[in-house]
């Protein structure tokens, strides 16, 4: 749930663009305590049971897909629901939609398009940096990103027309062929290390002592330019020059080197965590007040980022205040951490005035738009002396398919990079990783930010 942090941090994550903030555990009279009198022990030897077992085992509200408004202490009962219509292309323009395919009763009560979030005066978060609703006239950005904001005041007309609207054709138009929409890569940048002559010696040239090296420009096709090498001239001068003396050093080997060369590509994964993202969005005219229920891995950001999103908004949708009720994540893995969900819950809410909503993915939904795992491929080459077995080179050119919005791709990226020789200490190492945009689904910070599966890499060649 939401740990303890200072003053400096409480006052810091308080206070987001004029608008006050309030993170805290989701805990309301439907939920039943973790923890009853002395029957629990902190201390892994003689605890009595899992903290939170009790109360999973028994079915109590947990998760933010859980719990309704009537759950909520001093929430108005009634629950709108909310569905957000997402584009199966990428490479057409999108031009409108049409709900008249819908049977009449089945209609939303209210639907959201990019225009109304641009005359509400909502603010895209720079971490998100993209359409939170694809216009009309423009390709969309990637697939699966949401064109509409579909809300309905009932249940039973939402449960029908949702099933209705995913079989049905020719509700959202497009028209002329335009490609994917093309953008400059992420991140790329270059891992250079010249070890010393013996292990206790300082590095000729290392990351700890010159930094990152990163591209000077991208090629047409987006492969990154690196600086002209020059063992006397920048830092990033000198990381080029030794990077390729690392890989002409590999491709010189003689008879009495080993070198292995290995290509991998691993493909773009869900985590497929117990709960699919969801949440619940009141917004309280009146009193400027925005509450909502989510389950997230980071929700100081996720709370930040909401106020962000509605600082300028216009009169009839400000916000002064914030509550975030923060639930069990129900699994995550990455998958949960800076994700967009939470800004699409507040939407609903915003455009829903008065009226609680709910807004949920279903398993179709998550796989269709949730954070995922990126695909990576990578070509790898290690010369091995014959005569010590020891890895004498190592170089790696990795390329990651960050997806449709950057996220974390250029964390991610750099992460693997410096760890893609594994637990391998090796005396020359040349890595280039870029994170590029695509039109996939967006990927995120999956468990262990891509250096297990980059670092497998030199690890299957060290075991061949």
């Amino acid at each position: 749930m939401v740990g303890a942090f200072d003053r400096r941090a409480f006052l810091k994550a308080s206070a987001v663009a004029g608008i006050s903030i309030v993170v805290r555990p989701l805990a309301v009279a439907a939920q039943p305590p973790l923890v009853e009198g002395s029957a629990w022990k902190r201390n892994a030897a003689t605890a009595a049971r899992r903290i939170d077992g009790w109360p999973k085992v028994t079915g109590a509200k947990l998760y933010a897909s859980d719990f309704r408004p009537v759950d909520m202490l001093g929430w108005p009962r009634d629950c709108a629901h909310a569905m957000l219509l997402k584009t199966p292309d990428a490479t057409h323009l999108f031009e409108g939609i049409d709900l008249t395919k819908l049977d009449a009763e089945l209609r939303p009560d209210r639907v959201v398009l990019a225009n109304d979030l641009t005359a509400a005066g909502i603010t895209v978060p720079p971490f998100y940096a993209g359409d939170l609703l694809c216009p009309a006239g423009k390709t969309p950005l990637y697939l699966g990103q949401p064109v509409a904001l579909l809300i309905w005041n009932d249940f039973a007309r939402f449960a029908l027309a949702k099933p209705a609207i995913q079989a049905a054709s020719g509700i959202l138009r497009f028209g002329a062929e335009t490609g994917a929409v093309p953008q400059q890569p992420y991140a790329a940048a270059r891992f250079v290390r010249i070890a010393g002559p013996t292990p206790d010696a300082e590095d000729v040239y290392s990351p700890m002592l010159a930094g990152w090296t990163f591209p000077v420009l991208y090629q047409k096709d987006d492969r990154p330019q690196w600086a002209v090498p020059s063992a006397a001239g920048s830092d990033a001068q000198r990381a080029s020059y030794y990077g390729d003396q690392i890989r002409a050093e590999i491709n010189a080997s003689g008879s009495d080197r080993l070198v292995i060369d290995h290509s991998f590509q691993t493909q773009s994964i869900d985590q497929v965590f117990l709960e699919p993202e969801a949440g619940l969005a009141w917004y309280d005219g009146a009193a400027r007040k925005l509450e909502l229920v989510i389950g997230v891995q980071s929700p100081h950001e996720a709370a930040a980022s909401v106020a962000t999103l509605v600082a300028k908004n216009a009169a009839a949708q400000s916000v002064s205040r914030i509550v975030t009720h923060c639930g069990y994540v129900g699994g995550a893995f990455g998958g949960k951490d800076h994700t967009i969900y939470p800004l699409y819950v507040a939407l609903a809410g915003l455009f829903s005035p008065g009226r609680p909503v709910r807004l949920a993915n279903d398993r179709y939904d998550q796989f269709q738009f949730g954070i995922k795992r990126h695909a990576v491929g990578m070509r790898s080459r290690m010369a091995i002396d014959r005569t010590t077995g020891r890895i004498v080179a190592f170089a790696a050119d990795q390329d990651l398919d960050g997806g449709g919005l950057a996220n974390l791709s250029a964390a991610v990226a750099f992460v693997g990079a410096s760890a893609s020789i594994g637990i391998y200490d090796v005396p020359k190492v040349d890595v280039t990783t870029v994170a590029r945009h695509s039109r996939a689904v967006t990927a995120g910070s999956m468990l262990s930010v891509a250096s297990l599966v980059l670092s497998a890499a030199a690890s299957r060649s060290a075991s061949s």
